[in-house]
C-alpha cells in the first residue's frame, strides 16, 4: 500500500487525481444537460417529460443519496487538490493560476482565472441546490419550479453569466487534462483547442438556452 501513499503525495499523482475527477465532473455535466433539455418538451396536465425523468431519479432513494455521496466526494477531492497545488504552485513559482502543467505557457484568460471560476461555480452550485432541489413543488412538480424561477430576469441573466464562467473553467480544464497526461505537443494542440472551445460552447449553450427558452415563451404551458 505504500505506493498508494507516495502517488498521493506526489504532485504528478495529485494532478492526475484533479485531472480524473474533472473527466468525471465533465461527464456529469453532459448527463445533467441531456435531463434538462427534456424541459424543451414543455408541460401539460397529462405529461410532462421532464417531471417524469426528475421522478424516475429520485425514486430510488438509497441509490440516490449513495450517488450524491459519490459526487460530491469527486466534487470536493476535485477542489481541495485543484486549491493545494494552486497553493504549491504559488509558492515556488509566484501567482500562475491552477495550471495542472505550468510549463505549458496556457496564460489565456480562462487559465489565469480558473481559481476564481472554480470558486464563482462553487457558489452557484449551492445556490443552484438550494433554489431547485430543495424547493416547494406545486401543481407543476419540479418542471414549475424550473419555469417560476426563470421568469426572473435576474436570476436568469447570473445563471447565463453562471454558465460562461463554468464554460471558461472546463474549456482550460479539458486541455490540462491532456497537459496532465503529456499529450502537449503542437502537432496535437489545434485538435486539443477545438475539443476544449466545442465542449466548452456545449455546456454554456446548452444551459443557457433554457432560461432563455422560459423568458422568450413566458408563464404559458
Amino acid at each position: 500500500m505504500s505506493w498508494i501513499k507516495t502517488y498521493l503525495s506526489s504532485s504528478i499523482g495529485r494532478k492526475q487525481i484533479v485531472a480524473k475527477t474533472g473527466i468525471l465532473l465533465c461527464l456529469f455535466l453532459l448527463t445533467h444537460l441531456a435531463g434538462n433539455l427534456l424541459l424543451f418538451c414543455g408541460f401539460t396536465t397529462e405529461y410532462c417529460a421532464f417531471n417524469e425523468y426528475a421522478a424516475k431519479l429520485t425514486s430510488n432513494k438509497p441509490f440516490l443519496y449513495f450517488a450524491e455521496v459519490i459526487l460530491f466526494s469527486i466534487f470536493g477531492t476535485h477542489i481541495y487538490l485543484a486549491l493545494t497545488l494552486n497553493a504549491e504552485n504559488s509558492q515556488a513559482r509566484g501567482p500562475v493560476g491552477y495550471d495542472v502543467n505550468a510549463n505549458a505557457g496556457d496564460l489565456t484568460v480562462p487559465s489565469k482565472t480558473m481559481r476564481f471560476s472554480g470558486l464563482w461555480t462553487l457558489v452557484f452550485l449551492i445556490q443552484h441546490l438550494y433554489n431547485f432541489k430543495f424547493a416547494d413543488q406545486g401543481e407543476k412538480g419540479l418542471f414549475g419550479v424550473v419555469e417560476d424561477a426563470f421568469q426572473n430576469p435576474m436570476w436568469s441573466a447570473y445563471y447565463v453569466l453562471s454558465m460562461f464562467v463554468l464554460a471558461m473553467h472546463v474549456r482550460h480544464g479539458v486541455k490540462s487534462v491532456f497537459q496532465t497526461y503529456g499529450v502537449n505537443h503542437v502537432k496535437y494542440n489545434d485538435i486539443i483547442n477545438k475539443i476544449s472551445l466545442g465542449y466548452a460552447a456545449i455546456i454554456f449553450i446548452g444551459f443557457s438556452s433554457i432560461p432563455v427558452w422560459f423568458l422568450l415563451k413566458g408563464g404559458a404551458a
